[in-house]
């Protein structure tokens, strides 16, 4: 009863993962949800790629 309790929620996060991962690779310039939705965000972002720049 317990395992099929947390399959579909399992499932749906899966999927939900790999569009989004998706998505972030495909895209010229991705970004994060968050510099989407939320006003300021773009520091994020903007430290992000500097710390993958200087990797």
């Amino acid at each position: 009863m317990k395992n099929k309790q947390y399959k579909l929620p399992l499932i749906v996060f899966i999927l939900t993962f790999i569009l989004l991962a998706f998505v972030q690779v495909k895209l010229e310039r991705p970004m994060i949800l968050a510099e989407r939705f939320l006003k300021g965000s773009e520091w994020v972002v903007t430290a992000w790629l500097d710390a993958i720049i200087t990797l």
